[in-house]
């Protein structure tokens, strides 16, 4: 079953993103985009971590790393440049937290138009070690052993995050610390581990809160704040067990076609597929521009927001086809047999269902 609908929820999560620093605050809650981002990501990843060991019986770890760079580090690389050549970058120190991937624990002054990339820091951190303790624990303990160990990071992320919370640390530590957004990632690994019952035709309550999960979602964007305690203390991993059932039932429900019908227009899916670019290129080129704002002006506000945008989707749209498509190519060569499908009916035997890029 095809989920062409996977490049949707990118859709819906980069837009948010890109409204929150490009509105000045007028939707706060833009970076529950993020959030949904990092579940989908540990959704994919461990769904082909459990395809490869169905195929073979172990995880190549040199070829899941060379994957990942391939991934992640062409467009990073020309988002510096782009950040240099539009006089964002001013010394090296900049550098070293961007490419070697702890801009989470660098200070946001510093970053500058890369000051997003502390949450391609939290990914990539986890997946050093996540693909280590999913081969070991699948080896010695089975599915079970892999699901408990996500299990684990789930819950030790919650209570870390609110230990320090209550012990009055900062909200950009809480926010940005790998150990404490540890949760988010976890629960898209969950999602892809825990084993599936056979799906019912006609819609179910798990239908119903896949759905009103996502109308949430696209509501709380709107309201909500990063500042509000209850979303520090309960509210990230209660999205992120939320967001990874919901992504789940989307993938495996055949009575969610309106929902998957309707995340898989042409139009979202692209957006979604150029996701990745939309979020590294935005920075610089919004960085770039608010030199020309005109505070308390409507006008200027409307101009610069439109120019931002359509700079970035232009851009984005060019790396896409020129850096993204062709990486994709030479990323194959260290891919898995079957690796194009997600297996998330039966973790380590049959896949089921296409995938989408990770």
């Amino acid at each position: 079953m095809p989920v062409p609908s996977l490049d949707g929820v990118r859709g819906i999560a980069i837009l948010p993103v890109l409204a929150l620093h490009g509105t000045y605050g007028l939707i706060p809650g833009g970076f529950l985009g993020v959030d949904l981002f990092f579940v989908l990501s540990g959704f994919l990843i461990t769904a082909l971590l459990c395809r490869e060991y169905g195929d073979t019986g172990t995880v190549n770890l040199p070829k899941f790393f060379a994957r990942r760079a391939l991934r992640i580090l062409p467009p990073v690389v020309v988002a510096l440049g782009l950040a240099t050549a539009l006089g964002g970058f001013h010394s090296y120190r900049q550098l070293a937290p961007v490419l070697f991937f702890y801009a989470n624990y660098a200070s946001p002054t510093l970053l500058g138009p890369m000051a997003h990339t502390w949450s391609l820091a939290v990914e990539e951190q986890f997946y050093l070690v996540w693909p280590v303790i999913f081969l070991l624990c699948m080896r010695y303990r089975g599915l079970a052993g892999a699901t408990s160990a996500a299990l684990i990071i789930l819950v030790s992320s919650f209570v870390a995050r609110a230990v320090a919370e209550a012990h009055g640390v900062g909200v950009e530590t809480t926010y940005r610390s790998s150990l404490m957004r540890a949760d988010s990632l976890a629960a898209g690994c969950l999602a892809a581990l825990i084993p599936l019952r056979p799906e019912r035709k006609r819609p179910s309550w798990g239908d119903a809160a896949s759905v009103i999960f996502f109308c949430s979602y696209l509501l709380c964007i709107f309201r909500v704040r990063s500042e509000d305690m209850t979303l520090r203390y309960v509210g990230f991993t209660a999205f992120a067990v939320g967001a990874g059932y919901a992504i789940r039932r989307l993938v495996t429900s055949d009575s969610l076609g309106a929902l998957r019908q309707a995340l898989s227009m042409k139009w979202i899916r692209h957006i979604g597929k150029m996701s990745y670019g939309l979020y590294i290129y935005h920075l610089p080129i919004f960085f770039a521009l608010e030199r020309y704002r005109v505070p308390h002006s409507t006008f200027n506000f409307v101009v610069l927001t439109t120019l931002r945008l359509l700079l970035t989707f232009a851009f984005s749209e060019l790396s896409y086809r020129f850096v993204e498509t062709p990486i994709l190519k030479l990323k194959r060569r260290f891919a898995i047999s079957n690796s194009s499908f997600l297996n998330v009916a039966s973790p380590v035997n049959t896949p089921t269902t296409a995938g989408t890029v990770v």
